[in-house]
């Protein structure tokens, strides 16, 4: 199962929070995170 962690921050804390929320969500076997910033250019 992939979980969908998508965010958007003019500043760095967001994103330092979306990132720590996919590591936990890692934790859960079979579980992959994927998260991105909304508005980022891929």
């Amino acid at each position: 199962m992939q979980i969908l962690i998508l965010y958007y921050s003019k500043g760095a804390n967001t994103g330092k929070l979306a990132k720590a929320i996919a590591e936990g969500v890692k934790e859960v076997e079979g579980v992959e995170p994927n998260c991105y910033m909304y508005g980022a250019q891929s």
